[in-house]
């Protein structure tokens, strides 16, 4: 399990949030730390060297925007 302050496997699935940046969306990972502040960062996408593509956490790369379609 795990509570706020103390995040466990249980509380993975709110870890994560999709949110309206302009016609796109980005992906935050924000775990709640402790019960007065969250840490959220915008994942982004590395490539590195070899051209690997990565998604990473980091304001060094641009963040990883992502389109919904209708199926």
């Amino acid at each position: 399990g795990g509570v706020e302050g103390n995040p466990g496997f249980d509380t993975i699935v709110n870890w994560f949030k999709i949110e309206k940046a302009d016609k796109d969306y980005v992906l935050s990972f924000c775990p709640s730390v402790s019960t007065t502040k969250t840490l959220c960062r915008e994942l982004g996408l590395y490539v590195d060297d070899t051209g690997n593509k990565h998604l990473a956490l980091s304001d060094q790369v641009p963040s990883f925007r992502v389109v919904f379609k209708r199926a």
